[in-house]
C-alpha cells in the first residue's frame, strides 16, 4: 500500500474558448477576492500573458466584483520575463 494519496481534479468541458476563458476568470476572481478577504489587505499575483491566456485575462479585466486598486498585477512572458501591470491600466494587447 502507498503512502501517496490521490487527489482527483474536476474535469470540466466548454464548448469554446472564450466559455473556458470565462469559467477560469471566474474561479481566479473569488480566490482573489477571498484572499483580499482574508488578508485585509492587496495582494500580488502574475499571470501569463500567452496567446493563449487571452479569453481568460480579458474576461478576468472585465469583472467588476474585483477592487482592482488592492490588487498588484504583472505579467510573465517567454520573452521578456516579468513584468508589472499599472494597477489602474489594465490593458491586453
Amino acid at each position: 500500500m502507498s503512502a501517496a494519496k490521490e487527489f482527483p481534479l474536476p474535469v470540466r468541458r466548454f464548448a469554446t474558448r472564450a466559455e473556458m476563458g470565462a469559467a477560469a476568470a471566474a474561479d481566479v476572481a473569488d480566490f482573489l477576492r477571498a484572499k483580499i478577504s482574508i488578508a485585509g489587505h492587496g495582494v500580488r499575483v502574475i499571470f501569463a500573458a500567452a496567446d493563449s491566456q487571452r479569453d481568460m485575462l480579458e474576461s478576468l479585466i472585465a469583472d467588476h466584483r474585483l477592487d482592482w486598486g488592492r490588487i498588484t498585477a504583472s505579467i510573465w512572458t517567454s520573452t521578456s520575463g516579468c513584468r508589472r501591470i499599472l494597477r489602474s491600466g489594465l490593458a491586453i494587447g
